[in-house]
């Protein structure tokens, strides 16, 4: 699961970045904290060089929901044959909260 993320941390904005950043803090992530965190930082430092040609970036930036969308898609396909239900009070979550949320999830459903 952390290294799923990890590999799609190259495409995120800034905004879902803090948001990760910030969740990631607030769990246990073990001996996997420090590469994730790794790989936290050096997206960091790629957003702050400005780089304009992240075309990746500019279309998440473009669309506000675009990311939470394939994150439920991504979840969805990991719980499988499990069913994950969605609902309306999440859209309201702001992207801290709702990335907390679907780690959470992730997280309870593999301690069983």
């Amino acid at each position: 699961m952390i290294s799923f993320i990890g590999s799609n941390i190259p495409f995120v904005d800034s905004g879902l970045l803090q948001a990760i950043r910030d969740t990631v803090s607030a769990i246990d992530l073990g001996s996997l904290s420090s590469g994730f965190i790794t790989l936290l930082e050096d997206r960091q430092h790629h957003l702050s060089r400005g780089d304009s040609t992240d075309q990746v970036t500019n279309q998440l930036e473009s669309s506000e929901t675009l990311w939470r969308q394939q994150v439920r898609s991504i979840v969805e396909e990991m719980m499988a044959p499990d069913q994950i239900i969605w609902t309306d009070d999440e859209e309201s979550l702001d992207d801290h909260y709702f990335a907390q949320h679907v780690l959470l999830k992730i997280k309870d459903r593999f301690e069983m």
